[in-house]
């Protein structure tokens, strides 16, 4: 589950990012930035996360079908 560890990576990276902008305010808009970038990263690994467990439903409900017709 990589595109999980990639989430979760990211979101952390994103809060020591929010807790260094509130030390240096004047930087406001390079931290943005940089916290716009990991939530785009993470929201990617999200949505490929999701595709592989929807691959992974319609394969087992293919499974189930083949089982129940030789039934």
């Amino acid at each position: 589950m990589s595109y999980l560890e990639d989430v979760k990576n990211a979101l952390r990276v994103i809060d020591n990012l929010c807790k260094e902008a509130l030390k240096e305010p004047e930087s406001l808009e390079g931290y943005i930035d940089e916290i716009r970038d990991k939530a785009d990263e993470a929201d990617t690994s999200l949505e490929f996360l999701k595709d592989v467990i929807n691959y992974g439903i319609s394969d087992l409900k293919n499974v189930i079908e083949v089982f129940e017709d030789c039934v």
